[in-house]
């Protein structure tokens, strides 16, 4: 999961702790306790932090007050021939704020588990957000947020929850065919 420099980081640091708690504390005992106790707690925050959702993964990108999604663009896949590359079979782009929205209702209910193999598995859809972020006054920023996504994947996530956050794109991939 870690890659090895931050394991040693880890490491180091806990060593270093474990020295200045030794200082202070001098009964071994409970020394041990609280050692056993932080190295715990480390680890379930660590487990934790493969966990998330859609809305907290895009919180910051989409769905901030002063935030819109100006578009979305659909790329629908196929899959790869002898290990190259997917090939594009078809894209559109939605500017209808109606579907946008709810396309992020589809996702926003999305629960995630970080999933580093996935990166090589096929994703039948790309799915690109275009923002535009009101910074300050006569001042706007627009960028893309984007992802694959498949039934059981979104990015380098699994989904683990029961959805149907890809109800509205294919309803709109089968009206476009």
């Amino acid at each position: 999961m870690f890659n090895i420099f931050s394991s040693i980081l880890i490491i180091a640091g806990l060593i270093l702790l474990t020295f200045f708690l030794s200082i202070m504390i001098k009964n071994k005992k409970i020394l041990l306790v609280v050692e056993a106790l932080l190295i715990f707690g480390l680890i379930f925050v660590v487990y934790q932090m493969q966990f998330t959702s859609f809305k907290a993964l895009y919180s910051e990108e989409i769905f901030t007050n002063n935030t819109v999604v100006e578009e979305v663009r659909i790329t629908e896949y196929k899959p790869a021939k002898d290990q190259g590359l997917s090939e594009i079979d078809r894209q559109m782009t939605i500017k209808d704020t109606q579907v946008i929205e709810d396309i992020l209702n589809d996702f926003s209910q999305v629960e995630l588990k970080k999933d580093r193999d996935s990166a090589t598995l096929f994703k039948q859809f790309g799915v690109r957000f275009l923002t535009t972020k009101k910074v300050k006054e006569d001042y706007h920023l627009s960028d893309y947020q984007g992802f694959r996504v498949n039934k059981n994947y979104l990015g380098t996530y699994e989904i683990i929850n029961e959805t149907n956050h890809l109800k509205t794109i294919l309803s709109i991939m089968e009206k476009t065919k």
